[in-house]
């Protein structure tokens, strides 16, 4: 009888990975299976959490820019309402003011330009952005009569002969750019008086009876002169009212 060596197998039946192609069978391929859908689960969670983390992304760009339109919006806005406020101002002698340069020859459609700083970020720190301070344009269009109304007397509840003069005014406000980023605009009706009767509409030379010439700006809605349009004592007025976005 041969004595077969101990590393002699030939005689045996093959083990299963050698009968079915090298390829794991039974505990073993159970084994692969689970590391291989263990795998996929670990690349899909990637993928899915780097699409939130685009979409997340994406929304807080939109977010930042929305809000940064916003604000321009909002500064160009109260750059357009300082205006107004100045032009106010300036209406209390209008025909000093109506005869500027900048509105000539009379009825032309002349602006007054004027900056204000833009109060933006910059490199070097906050509110840095804009050096010069000219990071904003105003334009202040020449005033277009609307008419007169009575100025009513207190005592008599007549007709004074004195009479209040009302202007409207547009301002524009945007970005000091080639490009504007950002731009808005507000009209408003101002209001000067009480004018003397030989007052062409545009002086505030003249005073009524027991006022002085105090210059005052007064924001609302309601007449210079009270509802009535009577002639109180009080300072010489430049109101502003009536304030529109177009």
């Amino acid at each position: 009888m041969t004595k077969k060596s101990r590393g002699d197998r030939s005689d045996g039946p093959a083990p299963a990975a050698v009968q079915n192609g090298d390829r794991p069978c039974g505990p073993a391929r159970a084994a692969v299976q689970k590391g291989q859908a263990g795998l996929l689960l670990v690349v899909l969670l990637l993928a899915v959490l780097t699409v939130i983390g685009v979409a997340l992304g994406w929304v807080t760009d939109s977010e930042r820019l929305v809000a940064a339109h916003d604000w321009a919006a909002s500064r160009a806005f109260y750059a357009a309402d300082a205006g107004a406020r100045w032009a106010s101002g300036e209406m209390r002698k209008s025909d000093e003011f109506r005869a500027r340069p900048e509105f000539q020859p009379p009825g032309s459609f002349g602006t007054v330009r004027f900056p204000m700083p833009a109060h933006v970020h910059g490199p070097l720190g906050p509110f840095s952005g804009d050096p010069a301070g000219e990071g904003i344009r105003v334009d202040v269009q020449a005033p277009g009569d609307l008419g007169r109304r009575p100025c009513i007397d207190a005592t008599t509840g007549r007709d004074s002969g004195w009479f209040f003069q009302r202007f409207e005014v547009r301002v524009r406000a945007a970005d000091n750019g080639a490009d504007a980023r950002y731009a808005r605009r507000v009209d408003v009706d101002v209001e000067i008086g009480p004018l003397p009767p030989d007052s062409s509409g545009g002086s505030s030379a003249g005073t009524g009876p027991g006022e002085t010439d105090g210059g005052d700006i007064l924001g609302g809605i309601q007449p210079t002169g009270g509802i009535a349009g009577r002639c109180e004592s009080g300072a010489f007025r430049s109101v502003v009212m009536n304030w529109r976005e177009p």
